[in-house]
């Protein structure tokens, strides 16, 4: 709060003060005071005025100099009244209740939103669990009852399944924390295991895995890195190249390596390529955005926009990087960094 900018705030009071001594100093002229009285007196006066001005302006200057820099620091604005102190005038009460009411009236419309956002989640999990125990049973009917649509079924039924996980994760993306477990896990043993639930996708489309040195221990948590391991593998699937001479085959390869080994930088880099059409260079800056699709999206393929937004989201919570490089006919590749924490991995 400048000094200027608060005297002209108070040009009123200090327009009436001024008018005010000059007419009792004729006053008191006329009355036949001498000329070094009257002076005394409005010496006297106008000091009065200036300590008065100046106490209130340090004190109003001590409030919303406090104000303005905790509501810069602040990240949730709302929580200002928290921040700040009581002020001593009437106009801060004023501001300071203002304020107070309003982060009052925020704090109860976030907890009514988290309160509907935590019932839509509860909701949207007990249905994927529900959704699970038929399309189980109607699996087991086909294995029971073989018939020659029976492949057809199933394949079908893999995707739904895999709709239905993408919907869990998305309902639980939010709250990563709540379902997150960080242990030491061999990355050769949580990548397989990922390959090996999605085999019968990867048969169907005649894509070949492909493991090289995946050997080391990193701190995350199996379940997540699985779900996102199954995404990349799905748009692998997704996006490969439907019409490839023979002598090249759909590949997704898997491989693993650590930098910095020994420093404080030390990371695990687990990376995942295949040979597919690849993605325009146009699109490469947006496609861990939710929704997004791209030309591949609109042209090879029904696409949601959502696998690689939520292996970015997952990854971000868990404290992992991810990135993506690609080129048109050439494939797409997708690296995961895990920071080496030795706390996890002794």
């Amino acid at each position: 709060m400048k000094l200027s900018r608060y005297l002209a705030d108070k040009w009123p009071t200090l327009a009436v003060a001024t008018v005010t001594c000059a007419f009792l100093a004729l006053l008191l002229h006329v009355f036949g005071l001498g000329i070094t009285l009257i002076a005394y007196i409005e010496i006297i006066l106008v000091s009065a005025l200036i300590v008065s001005f100046l106490l209130d302006y340090l004190r109003r200057r001590r409030f919303y100099t406090q104000l303005q820099d905790s509501l810069k620091a602040l990240d949730k604005k709302h929580l200002i009244a928290e921040m700040i102190g009581r002020p001593d005038f009437h106009e801060g009460e004023l501001t300071y209740d203002a304020l107070m009411a309003a982060g009052k009236s925020m704090n109860d419309s976030i907890a009514e939103y988290r309160a509907a956002s935590e019932d839509y989640r509860e909701y949207i999990e007990t249905w994927v669990h529900q959704i699970k125990t038929p399309m189980a049973a109607i699996e087991l009917i086909l294995e029971n009852n073989p018939g020659a649509t029976d492949d057809a079924v199933i394949s079908e039924l893999s995707r739904i399944e895999s709709h239905v996980e993408q919907a869990l994760y998305y309902s639980r993306s939010t709250a990563v924390e709540r379902d997150y477990i960080v242990r030491s896990v061999n990355l050769d043993d949580v990548v397989k295991a990922a390959v090996r639930r999605r085999s019968r996708l990867l048969i169907d489309n005649h894509v070949t895995p492909v493991f090289e040195d995946l050997d080391f221990k990193v701190a995350t948590d199996a379940k997540w890195l699985d779900f996102i391991i199954g995404q990349i593998l799905g748009n692998a699937v997704k996006y490969r190249r439907q019409s490839v001479p023979d002598e090249v085959n759909a590949q997704v390869m898997f491989s693993a390596t650590c930098i910095d080994k020994g420093l404080a930088t030390q990371r695990v880099i687990l990376e995942i390529a295949d040979n597919g059409i690849g993605i325009p260079s146009h699109d490469l800056g947006r496609v861990f955005n939710r929704g997004f699709t791209g030309d591949n999206g609109r042209t090879y393929a029904k696409s949601t926009g959502i696998g690689l937004f939520l292996c970015k989201r997952l990854c971000e919570k868990m404290g992992l990087e991810i990135w993506l490089d690609s080129a048109v006919g050439e494939g797409t590749t997708i690296k995961i960094v895990f920071p080496v924490n030795e706390l996890f991995l002794s």
